[in-house]
């Protein structure tokens, strides 16, 4: 692709903020390299179709950073459901995924799949260790601290690499075999679970109708659109268990116990198999 004006897209999803973090990093690489860029949130912007039209419009000429937090082992459904809607016109596209240190779960091989499977092509992937999502309230956060500078580093140094390699006559692909690495014994576990399942092992939210004002922020800040007043905020089948309407509710009036869960996820995390770190996968022989 020499030669050849690429426009870059970064999309995601953040309900904690962290995957938009690191969105902001890839923009800002990707704009210090001279790409033509834009960005775009789904959870604020749940109707797509602008950003689908405006890829399609490059006839493949361009790369898509799709980015995700790890919910349950996977991609969260909106990232998925956009994933399918890409036009068949190809291009190249770089998944990455947050993650909180507990298991980074197949979310990286499950996008790059229907990614090429849509017919892009994979020049590189990022798995960036964030704070784990459900452990703000905690005295202790579970990766608290991250992403920090080292994993901004990181992720600057696969949309180097990925920089590079467009530029190149040849760019290389990543083999998809290297964003699966969980034990095998345990891929028919993950692959089962979905967000809804999961979210009925999390503790149920509740609402506090004495302090609750029926302001509507927690309807306006879902990231999937999942809440509607009906008196009181209900949720639908689109929700996800971000808890972010806990996080935003001006009253608190949105309630979760969560004191059971700290020996959990501390539990959970020191049985991890995994390493808590920021990975970056580039094809062997990139530059990085």
């Amino acid at each position: 692709m020499s030669n050849v004006e690429v426009t870059c897209f970064v999309v995601y999803i953040s309900p904690a903020g962290t995957t938009r973090h690191v969105a902001g990093v890839i923009e800002n690489r990707l704009d210090a390299a001279g790409c033509s860029v834009v960005a775009c949130d789904l959870g604020q912007h749940h109707d797509c179709s602008d950003i689908l039209d405006r890829i399609a419009a490059t006839n493949g000429k361009c790369c898509l950073f799709i980015g995700t937090p790890v919910y349950a082992f996977h991609a969260v459904p909106p990232v998925m459901k956009f994933i399918e809607k890409l036009p068949a016109s190809g291009g190249y596209a770089v998944p990455f995924a947050v993650w909180g240190g507990v298991t980074s779960g197949i979310a990286l091989h499950e996008m790059g799949e229907r990614l090429t499977s849509g017919g892009c092509k994979v020049p590189g992937a990022g798995l960036v260790l964030a704070e784990h999502s459900l452990t703000w309230q905690f005295e202790s956060p579970l990766c608290s601290g991250h992403p920090g500078p080292e994993d901004d580093a990181a992720v600057a140094r696969l949309v180097d690499s990925v920089v590079s390699s467009l530029a190149s006559d040849a760019p290389r692909e990543l083999p998809l075999s290297d964003l699966l690495n969980q034990p095998e014994e345990m891929l028919p576990v993950m692959q089962q679970m979905t967000v809804a399942v999961a979210g009925t092992k999390l503790p149920p939210r509740t609402i506090n109708q004495d302090v609750c004002t029926q302001c509507g922020v927690c309807m306006e800040q879902c990231p999937t659109g999942a809440m509607r007043l009906d008196t009181w905020p209900v949720y639908d089948d689109n929700c996800i268990y971000c808890y972010k309407c806990l996080r935003v509710c001006p009253e608190q009036a949105i309630e979760a116990d969560f004191s059971m869960m700290e020996a959990f996820f501390k539990e959970k995390l020191a049985g991890a198999k995994e390493t808590a770190e920021t990975r970056i996968f580039i094809p062997t022989g990139a530059d990085s």
